[in-house]
């Protein structure tokens, strides 16, 4: 009898124990407001009023941080006001009858990159296989098509009102975020494009990140930041991004002014004119590169920074 008494105590323990130790999902943080949401990044107001569930948000619970594990997370200010943030990957998988299966993947809280497709059911593998930017890892990628990573959320607009967000993840190796008003945008990113390594007439052309069709693309640069096209001749040419105003450099039988920042998104076939301000809608899926106008790039020197802001 003292030996089963002591059996019966030893199952309930055990019982105990797989209860309390049941892993807990972590959830996103109710997050509220400290950057701007419109046109650049500020600080407002810490006190939102218009919460989902009516209540106030104060100080403390507007700096509790964010509560994710995943590793598909992009980084940015939008967290401080965006709640019920998630990452999903949809895709369709191919299962044994040659059959694409639709499937929708919850990414939030995965921590190891790693998946499998079972039969048409895309499903973590639990094992190390790299991510390529947003889109996880493993072996399911050979057998899946039509793929797209989102992140999704609620973000709160200027008049503390809640409104459904999401921002395309799929062609990005890495993704900083802004709300602008209940709008998720990619924050500016900046480019040093050299007046001689980039030239269009001898240089390579600077990688700034691929797009694709429709994406609507802000460029601004100084009118300060100037590059020398005549540093080794008696007198010296600078210019800033908008170029020159009395000569131009012929590029593949165009013209274009001369010391102007160019961009190309078909590896220098075909130009576009950038200049310290200018804003184009991308037309093809492809890497935009960026290049100092010129005919002679060996007495080049100097640099210009460019501001890429997607709207």
């Amino acid at each position: 009898m003292k030996h089963f008494t002591k059996m019966l105590f030893a199952i309930s323990m055990i019982a105990f124990m797989a209860c309390t130790e049941e892993e807990v999902q972590p959830t996103i943080s109710d997050i509220t407001e400290i950057e701007s949401m419109a046109g650049t990044p500020q600080t407002e107001s810490l006190m939102m009023t218009d919460h989902p569930e009516g209540s106030a948000q104060d100080l403390s619970e507007v700096m509790q941080p964010l509560s994710t594990t995943g590793s598909f997370f992009p980084t940015g200010s939008y967290q401080l006001t965006c709640q019920n943030i998630s990452i999903t990957l949809s895709a369709k998988a191919r299962d044994i009858n040659g059959i694409y299966q639709p499937n929708s993947f919850d990414l939030t809280h995965l921590s190891t990159p790693d998946l499998w497709n079972d039969n048409g059911v895309i499903k973590a593998a639990g094992g190390t296989a790299p991510q390529n930017g947003f889109i996880p890892g493993g072996s399911w990628i050979l057998s899946s098509q039509d793929i797209q990573v989102t992140v999704n959320c609620q973000a709160q607009k200027i008049d503390g009102t809640w409104v459904n967000a999401s921002f395309d993840l799929t062609n990005r190796q890495t993704a900083e975020l802004w709300n602008d008003d209940g709008v998720l945008r990619q924050a500016g990113q900046q480019y040093e494009v050299q007046a001689y390594a980039n030239s269009a007439s001898g240089g390579q052309g600077l990688y700034a990140g691929s797009y694709q069709i429709g994406d609507v693309l802000q460029f601004t640069a100084a009118t300060t930041d100037t590059w020398d096209l005549a540093s080794n001749g008696t007198q010296a040419l600078i210019l800033n991004a908008d170029g020159s105003n009395t000569t131009t450099t012929t590029l593949n039988g165009q013209n274009y002014k001369t010391g102007a920042m160019l961009g190309s998104f078909d590896n220098g076939a075909s130009y576009f004119f950038i200049g310290t301000s200018s804003q184009i809608t991308v037309n093809s899926t492809a890497d935009l590169k960026l290049y100092c106008s010129d005919s002679n790039f060996n007495d080049n020197s100097g640099s210009i920074t460019l501001t890429i802001q997607e709207l």
